[in-house]
């Protein structure tokens, strides 16, 4: 039975998607396992949509948002859009769905106080709006320039590489890139990529890491949160600390303002996007997450107005980092891996201090000190941490543990990355080493295969692994090699203990 017939009828939200929705079960959904017959998500969208092309009698609305907010980027419709369009061709004398969809499209502005027509004019747009649409300008028109003189469109480094000669100079200041104090990189130096989550992760579990980095296997840029197509009742660890760690962030880059108006407006951001609980859950959220910010804020102490940053080498998913080329570090065989993600939150000063917030009970002997660690060797690398390096742990209570790092030689950095990276591409990794086993090596101790009782002590573990996975022979050696040069330059209470 079709729904009820209107004259008029107005459909909002078909933005390319968002709708039809995707193929994720709703969490209120219990069957396990579909069965003949159900109804999946797009499906059940794109009936509805039919209900109402059938329903309306006289006229029907269709609203997407067509471009988007910052970039001025165009944006494409909802496939049943586009299919409409598609079917509408004939009867409208155009040649395409795309000749179709233009004859039926009305502009309108993005804002009610948004310029007219496309809504690119960046006369009334805001400072931080402006300059994202005139970047994007900058990008489009370098790869139409490169396209036009049948070059091919480097990736982001070699964009870099090009923007590196010294007649680039001013384009470099307007677009806030930073001169790289080492050697440049070059475009044909490229050979391929690996980032610094994924390499930091290989000392944490190493059989993962290594499907990662060879095969491509659920990497995701750094701390990116997933676009969900419904509301969650509640955010998980990750993507919680990832919201969090930008308010305190942003915070600390403007204290201007209160740290509950930051809060609020980017938790209405991610609820727009379907990525924050709503109601009575996003109120009771709230109030957990305003004590973790302000307990984070006291355990780092006073902090000089715009002291706290991120370095991004290569690419940086944090508003506000500063860009650097990627790392670039040389293996044998004339290979060359380009290093890329950002750092941790890092206070200015003659020693950084990378700033380690955590949604979990400090314990000295964390992986979490891994983090402060490859902040300093990639900076030191890169020529950037000449006198050693600080890193703080703060967990959600408010706990603080402080460690110092001795200083690295940029070409040390260098050897130590370009053996770890060899380590993970070149050599087999079918064993069972996660991080605790590894600190225990480093300590004398020996791996086991088993792990404790994870019932909270019902009794029913300590369980044996049923992937066939066992600790290597040579654990103490491996920890020596991936683990040693990063403990013995730390000093403080990281807990971690070196064996004979």
């Amino acid at each position: 039975m079709r729904g009820v017939p209107f004259r008029v009828a107005f459909v909002a939200g078909l933005d390319e998607g968002a709708f039809p929705a995707g193929e994720r079960t709703s969490p209120l959904d219990l069957r396990r396992a579909p069965r003949p017959g159900d109804v999946s998500p797009r499906d059940r969208d794109r009936a509805a949509f039919l209900d109402v092309l059938l329903g309306t009698r006289d006229a029907l609305y269709l609203s997407y948002v067509a471009r988007e907010e910052k970039s001025g980027q165009p944006l494409a419709p909802s496939s049943v859009v586009l299919e409409l369009a598609d079917a509408l061709a004939p009867y409208l004398g155009a040649g395409s769905s795309r000749e179709a969809l233009a004859q039926l499209t009305v502009r309108r502005p993005l804002h009610r106080h948004g310029p007219a027509g496309s809504g690119v004019a960046a006369a009334t747009a805001i400072p931080a709006i402006a300059r994202e649409r005139w970047g994007a300008a900058v990008r489009d028109a370098l790869r139409g320039h490169l396209r036009a003189a049948g070059r091919p469109v480097p990736d982001e480094d070699g964009q870099l590489a090009l923007l590196a000669h010294p007649s680039q100079a001013e384009l470099r200041a307007a677009l806030g890139l930073m001169d790289h104090p080492g050697a440049p990189v070059t475009a044909a130096s490229a050979d391929r990529p690996l980032t610094i989550a994924n390499l930091r992760g290989f000392l944490e579990y190493p059989i993962q890491a290594w499907a990662q980095a060879v095969l491509g296997l659920d990497e995701l840029p750094d701390d990116e949160a997933l676009e969900h197509s419904d509301e969650p009742f509640h955010l998980g660890r990750a993507e919680r600390a990832v919201l969090l760690r930008e308010v305190f962030a942003a915070q600390l880059r403007d204290p201007g303002g209160p740290l509950e108006r930051r809060y609020d407006a980017e938790r209405k951001q991610r609820q727009l996007r379907g990525q924050f609980p709503v109601g009575v859950f996003a109120e009771a959220a709230r109030v957990l997450d305003l004590e973790v910010l302000e307990r984070w804020r006291a355990g780092l102490g006073p902090v000089a107005a715009d002291g706290a940053t991120r370095i991004g080498f290569g690419r940086a998913s944090s508003p506000g980092a500063e860009l650097l080329p990627a790392l670039s570090i040389e293996l044998s065989g004339g290979r060359t891996v380009r290093l890329l993600g950002q750092t941790e939150l890092l206070v200015r000063g003659r020693r950084h201090l990378s700033v380690v917030t955590m949604l979990r009970k400090l314990e000295k002997r964390s992986h979490y000190h891994l983090r402060g660690a490859f902040d300093h060797v990639m900076l030191a690398a890169a020529g950037l941490a000449t006198e050693g390096h600080r890193h703080r742990l703060i967990d959600d209570r408010g706990n603080v543990c402080d460690v110092e790092h001795a200083a690295w030689t940029a070409g040390d950095a260098r050897r130590y990355l370009a053996g770890l990276i060899t380590e993970l591409l070149d050599a087999p990794h079918g064993y069972l080493l996660p991080f605790e086993a590894l600190a225990r090596a480093l300590q004398g101790g020996r791996p086991v295969a088993r792990f404790g009782d994870p019932t909270g002590g019902l009794g029913y573990g300590p369980i044996d692994r049923g992937d066939g996975l066992c600790p290597p022979a040579d654990a103490v050696q491996i920890a020596r090699r991936r683990l040693l040069p990063l403990v013995e330059r730390m000093h403080g209470e990281h807990g971690f203990e070196v064996g004979p």
